[in-house]
């Protein structure tokens, strides 16, 4: 998705990195599910529905790594993959790198 976004790319630091590092992981979780139901809901309403599908997509999947980490660490507390981590492997397999 951020392939065509540079102003994200632009800023002092992405916004998904500030989140990471201000908000509580249930906070991070709860904004990528609200905005897969919003993209999930308006897609066929709103003209350009492929791009909100491709946006339902990467939330949706950005979402099921950090669940899938999230429980990695409840049984693994001594790892050292952080949130950041988990962030860079996911746009480095997106090319978003």
């Amino acid at each position: 998705m951020n392939n065509n976004n540079q102003h994200y790319k632009d800023c002092i630091i992405e916004p998904f990195y500030l989140m990471a590092n201000i908000l509580t992981i249930e906070e991070f979780i709860g904004f990528l599910k609200g905005n897969t139901i919003k993209y999930a809901m308006r897609a066929p309403f709103k003209g350009e529905s492929d791009k909100d599908v491709e946006k339902y997509i990467y939330y949706s999947s950005l979402l099921r790594e950090i669940i899938i980490w999230k429980k990695e660490m409840a049984e693994n507390p001594h790892s050292t993959v952080s949130l950041e981590d988990v962030l860079d492997e996911f746009k480095h397999r997106r090319g978003e790198d």
